[in-house]
């Protein structure tokens, strides 16, 4: 019974850093590490894309990074409005993956020219990774080799070097900005003495948390502020053995370490902390959930699920950004189920069963990959992939625009050629499960509301043939999808969606993008073919950049500048943009009509920075879109009704207390969904149903006895 969370850093190749059974998400997701040997086949382009011409304006420059027996890159951004972007190339030990050289180069024009730095920290020095602060501005690399880290304050102008008294296997930045601070508060972990370390010197000095502390065993800084949290509270896990563990939590100074309070010992690897809520597992009784939570740092209660399916094995969180907890329950090989919470993630109703994971393997080695993506920047759409119940081999997607209240197929896109049309075709999507095929997942972005790309396929489910698939957009949030190309490229967003660029991941010489929204595309060739190992754009997706990094005896990274492809959007060229239904009539979502200004479709100009995304906002009266299933009920058919849950008893007996001549009442097997908005009206799916008590007076015999 273990606890994940998804991580939003996409890795080929990471360095081990414990084998802790429950990971917290990374909001690093522009750093990215490729491995020489990664496959990188690529299906052929069966059909040219509808326009091909040289692009104008876009600025192609390539450097060599040398390193040729290197065999991995990893690539960061500091981002907007920085321009310095740095890379690492290291040859590891392929017994240990550890690093045995390491070459370390900074470019200060967003990658237009790039040098090699790695003189500057030192002879020897032998980078193992490296750590942002939240601003960007400061990074932290590691030797773990030498104990030592190496630490700029400056972007890479300058270095200093401070020796440290354990290995610094993993450090951990606060997330967010303390007041008044400079964030220079940073945590140290030595996987293998199981000790942490704190320093508020940017790394320069560190100390124990609790010098009489061993065996911690998971960690999080705090991520709510007063009054749940000081700015600088710790929360750590400590294994006291016998299959038992303990939760601390610590203040600055760091020295004053004390018990979380009412909770007692739990199962050792299980503590998890997201935002609001904290988790941790506990033995539990047959048919009792092992799960505990806790709600804005109060006391930990046991949670409650349907309880209906097979026991829960592991748990992952997806996502807790909504004001409630969705969560992927693996019950078996066969079944993997979408839980929703309400606001305290205490009590769980079923959203959607067979959630298409990963193998039972990854589950138990940490590294689990479930198909739910959350849409950024649009509260509660939500895409995933469920396995056909006739055929456990293959998944179909679905969607859903109220937080899992309801689920539907992916329409095919409208003026396709193909005969496909619902309910018997529809498209499907790759998505985390894919990625260790190959495939890049699901990608959107807050800067760009609405965008959607994906790689898929129609048909009744997806497809295992990789010549099959082929690179979808959808401009209203997931409503409907145009094809792009058939054939499999790498892609990405530039200038918050001013761009879509895209390039196959093989040996090419062409780079493909668009400044319409997916309408035309243009051609920019990159002069002589590389092996293409990724792409990707600085945080933010504010700067009109974008690098592409490969192999060619020796690593490859190219700089696109795409600032001179067009003018800056005028205001006429913006337009107001809400989401929609299938019939393209405005829909209300969560109980509100959210009106958004975007560029408009078809449009070519590039996005201001400071444009308002949101203009105007009303709430709607409640509809059964505003509901989703309350817990013990389901829907057997993805936008159909809740239904009692199979072996539930409903409508369920009178309660044994229940004097006649009064009423009692039970679930309507819906509830409102947490965060929701709308405006109650008389027809309230979530109010219960109120029955009078049974009658319990005597019946009168309706015979006579004589004597």
């Amino acid at each position: 019974m273990l606890l994940y969370a998804t991580s939003l850093l996409l890795f080929a190749a990471v360095a081990n850093h414990g084998s802790c059974s429950i990971y917290g998400s990374t909001e690093d997701g522009r750093v990215q590490a490729v491995t020489v040997g990664q496959s990188s086949d690529t299906p052929t382009l069966a059909k040219r894309l509808r326009r091909q011409t040289d692009g104008p304006g876009v600025v192609v420059k390539r450097n060599y990074l040398g390193g040729s027996t290197h065999d991995q890159i990893l690539v960061h951004w500091v981002g907007h409005p920085s321009p310095v972007l740095f890379v690492l190339t290291r040859r590891r030990d392929p017994a240990t993956g550890r690093s045995l050289e390491s070459w370390l180069w900074r470019s200060s024009d967003n990658g237009n020219t790039i040098q090699n730095e790695t003189s500057k920290l030192g002879d020897n020095a032998l980078i193992e990774w490296y750590y942002i602060s939240p601003d960007g501005s400061k990074l932290i690399f590691t030797d773990i080799i030498h104990h030592a880290l190496h630490i700029t304050t400056d972007e890479g102008h300058t270095y200093t070097r401070h020796e440290v008294p354990f290995v610094p296997d993993k450090l951990v930045f606060q997330k967010q900005t303390i007041p008044n601070s400079q964030s220079d508060v940073v945590l140290g972990y030595d996987s293998s003495a199981q000790s942490l370390y704190v320093s508020d010197t940017l790394g320069m000095t560190f100390s124990w948390i609790a010098l009489y502390l061993g065996n911690v065993t998971r960690y999080f800084w705090r991520e709510l502020g007063p009054p749940y949290d000081n700015y600088t509270t710790v929360y750590f896990e400590v294994d006291l053995g016998n299959n038992t563990a303990i939760l601390k939590q610590s203040s600055s100074p760091f020295q004053e370490v004390e018990d979380f309070p009412q909770l007692g010992t739990f199962l050792p690897n299980s503590f998890y902390l997201t935002l609001q809520y904290m988790f941790v597992r506990r033995h539990a009784t047959i048919g009792s959930s092992p799960l505990w939570v806790s709600f804005r740092r109060g006391p930990f209660q046991q949670a409650l699920f349907p309880g209906l399916l097979p026991p829960e094995m592991y748990y992952m969180v997806v996502d807790a950004s909504e004001d409630q907890v969705f969560m992927v329950v693996y019950h078996n090989a066969n079944t993997s189920s979408l839980y929703v919470s309400d606001e305290t993630g205490r009590i769980y109703s079923l959203s959607l069963e067979h959630v298409v994971s990963s193998d039972v393997s990854t589950w138990m080695a940490g590294d689990p990959k479930v198909d739910v993506h959350p849409v950024e920047g649009l509260h509660g759409t939500y895409l995933a992939n469920i396995v056909d119940s006739e055929n456990s081999s293959f998944g179909s997607t679905v969607i859903t625009f109220n937080k899992g209240g309801a689920w539907q197929r992916l329409a095919p896109p409208t003026g396709s050629s193909t005969t496909c049309s619902m309910p018997n075709c529809s498209l499907h999507l790759r998505m985390d499960s894919d990625v260790v095929n190959g495939y890049q997942s699901i990608l959107s972005q807050d800067s760009a509301i609405g965008l959607i790309m994906a790689v898929g396929n129609l048909g009744p489910s997806l497809i295992s043939d990789p010549s099959s698939v082929g690179l979808y957009f959808s401009h209203d949030g997931g409503n409907t999808w145009q094809l792009v190309t058939n054939g499999y490229l790498e892609f990405q967003f530039i200038g918050q969606g001013s761009i879509i660029v895209a390039i196959a991941k093989s040996t090419t010489e062409v780079l493909l993008w668009s400044c319409d929204d997916g309408y035309n595309w243009n051609r920019t060739n990159l002069t002589t073919p590389i092996s293409v190992m990724g792409m990707l754009t600085e945080p933010g997706e504010m700067a009109l950049h974008a690098s592409v990094f490969g192999y060619s005896g020796k690593w490859v990274l190219i700089d696109l500048d795409f600032r001179s492809v067009a003018n800056t959007c005028s205001q006429s060229q913006y337009s107001p943009w809400q989401q929609s239904n299938q019939r393209g009539d405005p829909v209300c979502v969560l109980g509100e009509m959210v009106v958004y200004q975007r560029r408009s479709l078809g449009v070519c100009c590039l996005v201001d920075q400071d444009h308002t995304l949101r203009i105007n906002m009303s709430s709607c009266l409640c509809s059964v879109d505003d509901f989703e299933c309350d817990v013990g009920f389901e829907r057997p058919i993805l936008d159909g009704p809740c239904v009692p849950m199979e072996g539930y008893k409903y409508p369920p007996p009178p309660p044994t207390n229940c004097p006649y001549g009064t009423n009692y009442s039970y679930t309507s097997g819906y509830r409102r969904i947490s965060g929701d908005r709308c405006i109650a009206t008389d027809r309230d799916l979530s109010q219960p149903v109120e029955v009078p008590c049974p009658n319990s007076k005597p019946i009168a015999s309706d015979t006579m006895e004589c004597s």
